[in-house]
């Protein structure tokens, strides 16, 4: 085990964990809020175009 840290920086370590930690706090928090609106409206979420600003 020790081998296989053994070459590891301790500021790359803690980048990884905040990416992967980051990427599961989106992905249950997505799930969520589909599971909350449901499939259709979850997708057509990212799939209709934002509304034009009025300048």
């Amino acid at each position: 085990m020790e081998a296989a840290f053994g070459g590891t920086d301790g500021p790359h370590v803690w980048a990884n964990i905040t990416c992967i930690s980051g990427a599961l706090l989106l992905w249950n928090a997505s799930s969520v809020v589909e599971r909350h609106i449901g499939k259709r409206k979850f997708a057509k979420l990212f799939l209709i175009p934002l509304p034009q600003e009025k300048d």
